[in-house]
């Protein structure tokens, strides 16, 4: 039998993880590989299999708690029912404000070790957008690859993606067409043996078709990019993880028109480190960077060392992180209490009824 906790990255690191948990005999380690949304599949050294999790873990833990996509789980196999238990403690993960207008953190993978954020040139293109990724994927020190894909749909694509060099000095940026063999070898060297990457960008930019021709084969179904507006239509429409020729392993996400932030006051001066480093040197430690005297933002916006669109670009994360956390205030946590209290009210009911099912049988 193939050992399919090796194939989907078991390593000894885990083991230790595991060892340190001193689980029951019943359970048995396996990996999340992909999340239905009414399903989730997991990988053991007994095979795939379907799986929910536990009553105790659905009631009682918050979402972001609960199995994502690249988790390492403790599962047990009964009567082929499988249940996951518990969720081992994650190495790195993705997160975003959840949609909606819900102020909730919602993971998106976890266990990473490389991202590889896609965009095109058909229209696609947005620097502030990469910032964005490049915030949250930092928020967990993930090593991330831009990759700029179709630059055959823009003869200056060379000056576009210079520019984002420009923009990004010390990022590592790929500009490829996905349907070129050569193309697709620069993105396979770059991810290692057993590494876990996730594969993240907006419908249309190409994710499928990286990961077909990584693949060798026609895993993920793609669709044509429309004309009119250049935007692709949602072709992949769950979480999913894929075992490359190599032994790498791809993680592929829905697409993303516009990812929310998701981030403490803390990690402000992470959204642009020189920005950062600037403002220590303003002469108010309060200062606003508006018409106070001695202001190193203004200043460095004069003499060119700092350009108008990034400091914006900067403020707009800044002001999103801000509000975020101001709905996450005492307000916020007295209606997440009032909703773990409610959950497990409704536990115990659905538990009595299951009680009184059985009485009625003995």
């Amino acid at each position: 039998m193939e050992h399919n906790l090796k194939k989907y990255g078991w390593q000894e690191k885990w083991q230790k993880v595991w060892n340190s948990h001193n689980f029951t005999m019943d359970y048995i380690p396996a990996r999340v590989i992909a999340d239905f949304g009414n399903s989730i599949q997991v990988a053991s050294d007994n095979g795939i299999h379907s799986a929910d999790t536990s009553g105790r873990m659905t009631y009682n833990l918050e979402d972001s708690q609960l199995p994502k996509v690249g988790d390492w789980a403790a599962i047990s196999l009964h009567n082929q029912v499988t249940t996951i238990h518990h969720v081992l403690e994650r190495s790195s993960y993705l997160a975003r404000r959840g949609a909606d207008q819900k102020y909730e953190e919602q993971i998106m993978a976890t266990n990473i070790d490389l991202a590889l954020v896609i965009q095109s040139m058909d229209d696609d293109l947005n620097i502030n957008r990469l910032k964005r990724y490049l915030f949250q994927l930092g928020r967990s020190q993930i090593r991330t690859i831009i990759i700029i894909n179709k630059i055959d749909k823009d003869i200056d694509w060379q000056t576009k993606v210079s520019a984002i060099k420009q923009a990004m000095p010390n990022q590592e940026i790929i500009a490829i067409q996905a349907t070129d063999p050569q193309s697709l070898d620069k993105i396979r060297t770059k991810i290692p043996i057993g590494a876990s990457a996730v594969v993240l960008g907006s419908s249309g930019v190409g994710k499928s078709t990286i990961i077909n021709g990584l693949l060798g084969i026609e895993k993920q179904r793609t669709q044509e990019v429309r004309l009119d507006d250049s935007k692709g239509r949602h072709t992949t429409t769950h979480r999913e993880m894929f075992v490359l020729p190599n032994g790498a392993l791809l993680i592929d996400t829905p697409g993303i028109r516009e990812l929310q932030l998701w981030g403490t006051l803390e990690e402000i001066k992470d959204i642009d480190s020189n920005i950062s480093e600037i403002a220590t040197h303003c002469r108010f430690s309060n200062c606003s960077h508006n018409d106070e005297p001695g202001c190193s933002i203004r200043q460095a916006i004069s003499d060119g060392t700092l350009s108008k669109a990034d400091f914006k670009s900067f403020n707009k994360m800044k002001n999103e992180i801000e509000f975020l956390n101001s709905k996450l205030g005492p307000e916020g946590k007295r209606a997440h209490k009032q909703k773990q209290k409610n959950l497990h009210k409704m536990y115990k009911k659905i538990s009595k009824e299951k009680q009184a099912d059985k009485d009625l049988f003995f």
